[in-house]
């Protein structure tokens, strides 16, 4: 069996693979007959216990023997889609633009030239609307027929770039999407975290998960990656978070020569969902911002105004209805942040947080008022209420009683 490293390192094999295409074929090659000689390695060995019809590991040996992305050496100038709390549809490939980049960064045949085999659209097998990502989409020839099998050597790789630094207190962190899968045994789909490592461009490929198998359908419930702890199939004793980073997910599907009748891998429908802490919530009043922007462009803004309804007919009428000169207090929870202050004596405020959660707005009721029956207090202002230049507004409508 063939090993670089636990971390699978791209130095020595794998850089004399990606310089030299011609090689790549019998290094892969050996791998997979290594894999297959000593029962097909640990990895795929350990996930021998999946129901039937469901995906099992690659061996590790074809991990280790893969060359790098080229991108790699500078990934650090990279820097992906920014990601708030909630869930956020990453790539559904219905777009005009493939590959996207501010989410694709890099797509390419690790194995061969600038025109080999890469992922790309496809209207073959899409798991919604009218397309899918085929791990050959795009071959020398052309795009293949629908019920053409992959052919030939190749890795198609895309990697997708992921912006996580606001989300360092994030309870929960995962990245979701679909999969078709139909490969030869120990030919399929590895996702990879990748890190640079030294400014000779070497850098770690930790794998994440790892799918072969003739399963000829989309793999039930999805796959889904916990990037809060992070694992690497073949290296139990590593742990990755990658809350707050920068990271860097490689796709790649990798095939040794091809298939008399396996149609290779869609993927589609990937998604990233993030949950706020759930570290206690400091008692209002004890919190005295209007803020929790980190940057313009993650920020939006809620204008609240609170006001006497008199007949609490949802309008405010000059000369009839009155601000809450008053000055009540409004606690605010959007996420992990917490905010609050008092109403202006023009009975308005303005609180801004980070666009992606859902928040919640509480007033205290002056003394001698209620609300109006149709005035929620607490109120939610949901994550989609905000318009165009990232605005919403909140009213909070007294009466006395």
């Amino acid at each position: 069996m063939i090993h670089e490293s636990t971390t699978h390192r791209s130095t020595g094999t794998h850089l004399a693979a990606r310089r030299s295409a011609g090689r790549f074929v019998p290094l892969l090659a050996a791998a997979l007959a290594a894999a297959i000689a000593s029962g097909a390695g640990g990895a795929a060995a350990a996930a021998s216990g999946p129901p039937r019809g469901a995906p099992t590991a690659l061996a590790d040996a074809v991990a280790a023997s893969l060359p790098r992305p080229t991108f790699a050496a500078s990934a650090a100038s990279a820097s992906g889609i920014g990601l708030p709390y909630g869930t956020s549809n990453i790539d559904t490939f219905e777009g005009p633009i493939w590959p996207d980049p501010t989410r694709w960064i890099y797509v390419a045949d690790l194995g061969g030239p600038a025109s080999g085999t890469r992922w790309a659209p496809s209207t073959c097998r899409p798991r919604a609307g009218t397309r899918s990502l085929r791990a050959n989409g795009v071959t020398p020839g052309g795009p293949p027929g629908c019920g053409a099998a992959y052919d030939g050597a190749f890795a198609s790789s895309a990697v997708l770039a992921l912006d996580l630094t606001n989300l360092r207190e994030a309870a929960t962190a995962v990245l979701s999407f679909e999969l078709w899968m139909d490969a030869e045994p120990n030919e399929g789909l590895l996702v990879a975290y990748l890190t640079p490592a030294g400014v000779d461009g070497a850098y770690d490929r930790h794998i994440l998960y790892s799918a072969t198998g003739r399963v000829k359908n989309w793999v039930e419930g999805g796959v889904h990656l916990d990037l809060a702890a992070a694992r690497d199939v073949y290296n139990a004793a590593w742990r990755g978070d990658l809350r707050g980073k920068q990271a860097f997910l490689e796709f790649v599907f990798v095939s040794a020569d091809g298939s008399p009748d396996a149609l290779g891998a869609m993927v589609d429908n990937v998604a990233f969902t993030a949950a706020p802490s759930t570290a206690p919530t400091p008692p209002p009043g004890t919190t005295e911002r209007t803020t929790a922007c980190t940057a313009v462009r993650d920020c939006g803004s809620v204008a609240v105004f609170g006001y006497v309804d008199v007949g609490c007919d949802r309008r405010f009428r000059r000369g009839i209805d009155t601000p809450l000169a008053m000055q009540p207090r409004i606690d605010v929870v959007a996420g992990p942040d917490v905010l609050g202050a008092a109403l202006g004596r023009s009975g308005r405020q303005t609180f801004n947080y980070p666009l992606g959660s859902s928040a919640t707005f509480t007033m205290a009721i002056p003394d001698g008022y209620a609300m109006c029956p149709d005035s929620p207090n607490p109120a939610v202002v949901e994550a989609d209420a905000f318009n165009r230049f990232r605005r919403a507004s909140l009213e909070f409508r007294v009466q006395r009683p």
